[in-house]
């Protein structure tokens, strides 16, 4: 009798190890494998977080970190295995694309100007890293569209082949066209400003006046030229604590929202009738701000 009870209790304990055995092979199975798009995918848009989380410190914008941590979180749910999550990178990257092309001038500013985007005196080195960190963006955004596109459709309709022998290739390409907008770059002279201007000329540089002041006698005008295909935004008034802050100052012609974007390009202000001291400000570059005095 006691030997058929061990009998009966290993017998148990055998199946419920091949029960326990079943169920983790069936964990197992059900668990999908992540192809080489949703490797690929998970790599870009991991790329683009951490440039758009130093971006974000380092201008002190709390929305680009925000970004940022989404786009991490997209990957954490790519990396668990859920299929549909890289369309979300896809239509993160299509709307940075939409931002930095539309919405705000600084990023085209930076790629057309990868060593004076600054401004003359500032060293182009550090132009050059903020050229090298906007590639980074546009490639990794562009990429994200790709790659996100391509991973769904694999996941839904093509998971059962894993053999791509072109997509290596494509990538290869890909990366090749980041590393050749580098090395344009990095071969790139800055602009030079304009010489020999008249002592009621000013030109406009990257991101600064050619001089932060001037002086006029009553009666003259103040020529503004654009020494590069530079967009400027010109008012009159001052920069005050960080922000542009345009004024309608007694005395002074009157100049607002003035777009100049074309090499040559120029605005004739004035004639400058009252004596006294005059600011005239561009919305678009920090503190770029020049002082008229007339005498």
């Amino acid at each position: 009798m006691s030997t058929k009870l061990k009998e009966l209790e290993l017998n148990d304990n055998l199946e419920v190890k091949s029960n326990n055995h079943h169920d983790s092979k069936k964990r197992r199975s059900s668990t999908r494998s992540l192809s080489v798009f949703s490797k690929t995918f998970i790599a870009v848009i991991l790329i683009h977080a951490t440039i758009m989380a130093s971006l974000g410190i380092f201008v002190q914008q709390p929305e680009v970190l925000i970004l940022a941590g989404i786009e991490a979180f997209v990957a954490a749910l790519t990396l668990f295995g859920l299929r549909w999550p890289p369309i979300l990178g896809s239509l993160l990257g299509f709307a940075m694309l939409l931002v930095f092309m539309t919405a705000t001038a600084f990023p085209i500013h930076h790629l057309t100007h990868p060593k004076d985007a600054f401004g003359y005196g500032v060293i182009p080195a550090i132009s050059f890293v903020m050229y090298m960190v906007m590639t980074g963006l546009f490639w990794c955004a562009a990429m994200l569209i790709i790659t996100g596109v391509t991973t769904v459709i694999h996941n839904y309709f093509l998971s059962k082949w894993q053999s791509f022998p072109w997509f290596k290739a494509a990538l290869t390409g890909a990366i090749c066209i980041w590393c050749g907008a580098v090395i344009v770059g990095a071969l790139v002279q800055p602009d030079r400003p304009l010489t020999a201007l008249s002592p009621t000329t000013v030109a406009l540089e990257v991101g600064s006046f050619s001089q932060s002041s001037i002086t006029l006698n009553k009666g003259d005008k103040l020529t503004i030229v654009d020494s590069g295909a530079y967009h400027h935004n010109l008012s009159m008034g001052r920069w005050i604590n960080g922000q542009p802050v345009l004024q309608n100052q007694a005395g002074a012609p009157t100049l607002r929202n003035k777009d100049v974007n074309a090499a040559g390009a120029t605005v004739a202000l004035g004639p400058f009738t009252t004596a006294g001291t005059f600011y005239l400000l561009c919305s678009l570059h920090h503190n770029m701000m020049l002082k008229i005095t007339v005498q």
